[in-house]
């Protein structure tokens, strides 16, 4: 029986060459191949490789070579028929009808798409030179505001489709090119016999398969009332639950190796400074992760993290994240991270993403999950705060335990016992898609403890001690010493005994949470220096605090070890900032922090988790010098917001213009 080249290479996709190998051969990472004994020949030393990119192996010992197909025959003594169809019912794909004449039909369905797809080029060419010409002078500046250079405009082949009359169907007809094809494949609308333009007034992205091969496109209107973005309708070429934009680009530059054009014109000072010893953050780490992808919601933020140097993002086509898309990423990467964009709809988004992608989850696929800001998408976020602020988010992502507690609890009232119960559920429904026992066993212990430290503020009360009130103002007794043993009295406790478990208002645990941060960096003060400014934003709430702060900033002036700054803060007369900090219920809550292994894991920890709470609580706090170690600290704070504010505006005028 001959399988069509589009059926072929649907089973490649769905089936990773590395994975199936890995199912029968022992295999190490090496690099970006893997490396093990041969299955075909005895040896004592693995000369035995697998290029995940290129999707093929090769044995230096007995020359043994092929593809995915040639694999299966091989190890199997399989047929080549027999081959596809084991790999067909793996990739849960259905095998072509076999009556006779298919061949025929085949080839000529073939043929046809082999023409429809040089139709697609040539569109494709014409709406790029529409955006290089007169026509596209307003898409040029919008491009050119958003931030993308005109060779990111050349690498992602951005068009233009203008917006009066039909100038793309005269073209056609007058190159006496197939207008009835152009109409199947997208690039021409029919009505009352007539054909018009499929796109106008619209920036053009073209879409291409991860073979490269051209599909299909998307338009972004520039103004009016029409919907923000269009895409070919679905023809046998283009099936957007199939395809992921900017996979091709992923693969060309794993492929070849290049780099954006910021991480090019940066390359030199870059290694300048990392000879000097420099420890720049924003460094992009364009390709460092051979087989990393972020899947991200749009075409822009896609182009957005190609350009900075992060040249590993995809996006689905404007539709909701499906099982394919989720085979399809996992078919080309081991680590995959979801970012979707940071408002109510983008996180549950995220968490349907998770429970597609939880029954395709294996020892050797790890998924992660980076929470933006609200209103924020991966595009805004580079605008804004530029390639350091994304690549803080991207080294400290939420752990697939963490994202699986953390979306799950959205919404929920964790203060009532129904609530955690049906969180507890939740997550329990969730893990037990991991169809692999052993990894689902190991996956609920990780979630387990998740879910102790997170629910721990709600379940128990501190045994004593000073703490945090939901109320608490400048002047507000806090309970200790008699007064806590008469408030107990109150409550039909007898003397000395302990508190019963009493659930903490959510108003009370952020003011806990932030404490805790605080509390982070009086523990490990060699942290001062990274987080200083984000100190100053803490929204602590409590004169103790706010004067503990404060004498921290003039202490760690000069370099102290942590036992150095508490001798120095219990000196100044802090002893009341420091009992808040130290109650049991701040302990729960930095139960995490005890198992980091060193100082940049600690440091990327508290980042994270300050983003995250910042995130959570809405803030922007409004600073003063007064509140900064140094004169310097402000005003490149002032200089960064001032950027940010000025960036913002522009983008929010283009895309309300």
């Amino acid at each position: 029986m001959r399988f069509s080249d589009d059926f072929v290479e649907q089973i490649r996709d769905r089936v990773p060459l590395a994975g199936y190998v890995g199912r029968h051969v022992a295999m190490r990472r090496q690099g970006n191949r893997l490396v093990g004994r041969c299955p075909f020949h005895e040896e004592k030393s693995p000369s035995f490789q697998v290029s995940e990119d290129k999707g093929v192996y090769y044995c230096f010992g007995c020359g043994a070579k092929g593809d995915l197909f040639q694999f299966a025959m091989a190890y199997h003594g399989q047929t080549f028929a027999e081959a596809v169809s084991a790999l067909a019912a793996e990739a849960n794909l259905p095998l072509p009808t076999t009556n006779p004449g298919d061949e025929a039909r085949m080839e000529q369905q073939q043929h046809k798409s082999d023409k429809m797809r040089q139709l697609l080029e040539r569109g494709s060419q014409w709406f790029h030179q529409q955006l290089a010409e007169s026509p596209g002078a307003s898409a040029r500046s919008y491009l050119t505001a958003r931030g993308l250079s005109q060779q990111t405009i050349e690498q992602f082949e951005l068009g233009f489709a203008p917006s009066d009359g039909n100038p793309l169907s005269h073209w056609l007809q007058k190159q006496q090119l197939d207008t009835t094809a152009s109409v199947e494949i997208g690039l021409l609308g029919k009505r009352d016999n007539r054909f018009f333009d499929w796109f106008r007034g619209r920036i053009i992205f073209p879409i291409r398969d991860d073979r490269g091969r051209l599909c299909g496109f998307g338009g972004r209107v520039l103004s009016g009332d029409q919907p923000k973005y269009l895409n070919s309708p679905e023809s046998p070429l283009f099936q957007k639950s199939h395809i992921l934009y900017g996979l091709h680009q992923v693969k060309q530059s794993r492929q070849t190796g290049q780099k954006s054009v910021k991480d090019s014109a940066k390359d030199s000072a870059k290694i300048k400074g990392a000879a000097a010893g420099s420890t720049d953050s924003s460094m992009p780490h364009a390709g460092s992760s051979q087989r990393r992808l972020i899947l991200v919601e749009g075409y822009l933020d896609v182009i957005a993290l190609h350009q900075a140097g992060f040249a590993y993002a995809v996006a689905p086509l404007g539709t909701a994240i499906t099982a394919d898309h989720l085979r399809l990423a996992f078919g080309h990467c081991d680590h995959l991270t979801i970012c979707l964009d940071g408002d109510t709809a983008g996180r549950r988004a995220a968490l349907r993403t998770l429970q597609l992608a939880m029954p395709l989850i294996t020892e050797s696929r790890q998924l992660d999950y980076i929470r933006l800001p609200a209103g924020d998408d991966p595009d805004s976020l580079l605008q804004r705060h530029g390639a350091a602020a994304w690549m803080n988010l991207q080294q400290s992502p939420m752990t697939l335990e963490q994202a699986i507690v953390s979306l799950n609890a959205e919404g929920l009232d964790l203060t009532k016992p129904a609530a955690r119960a049906k969180l507890h559920r939740l997550v329990r429904d969730l893990i037990g898609l991991i169809p692999d026992p052993v990894l689902r066993q190991e996956y609920q212990h990780g979630v387990a403890q998740q879910l102790a430290n997170w629910l721990a503020p709600y379940q128990q009360q501190p045994a004593g001690g000073a703490r945090l009130s939901s109320h608490s103002q400048a002047g507000t007794p806090y309970l200790r010493g008699p007064n806590r043993r008469s408030h107990t009295k109150q409550n039909g406790l007898q003397d000395g005994a302990p508190p019963a478990p009493q659930p903490i208002h959510p108003a009370r645990l952020q003011q806990l949470q932030v404490a805790s941060l605080l509390r982070v960096v009086m523990d490990h003060p060699q942290l001062w220096a990274d987080v200083a400014e984000e100190v100053m934003q803490l929204p602590l709430h409590h004169p103790a605090l706010d004067r503990l702060r404060g004498a921290m900033a003039e202490a760690l002036c000069a370099p102290l070890n942590a036992q150095g700054l508490m001798t120095d803060l219990q000196q100044r007369g802090m002893q009341d900032g420091i009992s808040l900090l130290q109650q049991p219920a701040i302990n729960n809550i930095l139960a995490p922090y005890r198992r980091l292994g060193d100082e940049g894991a600690l440091r990327q920890r508290w980042q994270a988790d300050w983003h995250h709470l910042m995130v959570d609580m809405d803030l922007q706090a409004a600073m003063t010098p007064t509140e900064f170690p140094d004169q310097e600290a402000w005003e490149r704070f002032q200089k960064q917001k001032l950027e940010q504010e000025q960036r913002r505006q522009q983008i929010w005028q283009q895309d309300n213009s």
